[in-house]
């Protein structure tokens, strides 16, 4: 017999949850910490909202050449695939549009 839990937490500037189902005999503590860790790891690394993030320094460089992490090469690698893929339904390089609209912190 499966169970169905859920865990809520502050993430990605927003209450994020995490859903899992599971075999009712299957202890989920060390899956949730896993993912969680997980999730903050991104969070740190690639949050436009915190200003040590690799994103946030990536943005105050505009324009200028500079070197980045294989996991955000791959990332932006993804993201622009995304988009050939959506036919630009999907656009994460519209950060000065968000800005423009007001989007400039978290919020939370």
């Amino acid at each position: 017999m499966s169970v169905v839990l859920s865990q809520t937490k502050v993430a990605l500037g927003s209450d994020s949850t995490i859903g899992l189902v599971m075999p009712e005999d299957q202890p989920a503590g060390t899956i949730f910490s896993e993912l969680w860790a997980t999730i903050f790891k991104f969070e740190r690394q690639f949050s436009r909202f915190l200003p040590g993030s690799e994103l946030s320094t990536f943005n105050r460089n505009a324009g200028v050449k500079q070197a980045i992490t294989q996991g955000f090469s791959q990332l932006l690698a993804v993201a622009r695939q995304m988009a050939e893929l959506t036919d630009g339904m999907y656009n994460p390089f519209i950060l000065p549009a968000l800005q423009k609209a007001g989007y400039k912190q978290s919020m939370l």
